[in-house]
């Protein structure tokens, strides 16, 4: 099972990224490998990768089941060359990072694991011969307003709800058969859209190609799946403002298998 994650020059990036990290180990039954691509800052080197390492040698992990390794964030010149733009920007070039990868669940640094990402992983089984990507609604319902649907976004997005990019599961041969890649570097549409409101241009135009996930797989605040908490299998860790979590700090942080 393949994971990606990106993660910048910010102490606070490096130790979000370190806790999903043992979060997914401290919840996988099924061999993971993590690709950690980052923008080979002396912030990540010292903050995350030197700290992951420590633990590969102390032999934290167990290296049948789980692999960690690192890459520098490959975004093209030709798109964008904005230092504070690469981490949002890398997940959109996923598949030029990892050519020879298929399948995988990409997962914004500030969430959290809570259950075996396996189960997320058996949703590819209800792709279809078009589908790229699944992730979830940007909010549930139309009784909660978000960015897109709030009357103030100037871009075109998803609908009805709009897609939210944080944690998406993917399926690259169709990502590359179908030239999402080469439609992002050609985009000229709104001049600032980021990662996130380029997957809503274009997948409110190819609406085949995406498959909604259950909102517990990316459990949001105020988005309408608040409810879900306890159910929910991938949480953004600002949900520990919503208290009860405390009992799972262990798995989060790694500290116990």
């Amino acid at each position: 099972m393949n994971v990606f994650v990106t993660t910048c020059a910010d102490i606070l990036q490096a130790r979000s990224t370190m806790a999903l990290i043992r979060s997914i180990y401290g919840t996988t039954t099924t061999p993971t490998h993590i690709y950690v691509s980052h923008d080979n800052s002396d912030i990540i080197q010292k903050h995350l990768i030197a700290p992951l390492q420590n633990l590969v040698k102390s032999q934290f992990f167990d290296l049948s089941l789980f692999i960690v390794s690192f890459h520098v964030i490959s975004v093209p010149k030709d798109f964008n060359s904005q230092k504070e733009q690469l981490c949002s920007l890398s997940r959109v070039f996923l598949d030029n990072e990892h050519p020879n990868i298929d399948y995988g669940i990409y997962i914004d640094n500030s969430y959290l694991v809570r259950k075996d990402l396996k189960n997320m992983y058996n949703y590819l089984q209800s792709f279809t011969e078009t589908t790229i990507a699944a992730m979830v609604w940007e909010s549930e319902s139309a009784t909660k307003t978000n960015m897109y649907t709030s009357g103030n976004y100037e871009g075109s997005f998803y609908q009805p709800n709009g897609l939210n990019s944080d944690v998406m599961l993917i399926d690259f041969g169709k990502w590359r058969k179908f030239g999402l890649s080469q439609y992002i570097r050609s985009y000229h549409g709104h001049p600032h859209v980021l990662d996130q409101e380029i997957f809503n241009v274009y997948f409110q135009g190819h609406q085949n190609q995406v498959l909604r996930l259950p909102c517990t797989w990316n459990v949001r605040m105020n988005t309408g799946c608040d409810k879900e908490l306890f159910q929910s299998s991938i949480v953004r860790g600002d949900g520990y403002k919503w208290g009860n979590l405390d009992k799972d700090m262990a798995t989060y942080l790694g500290v116990s298998k």
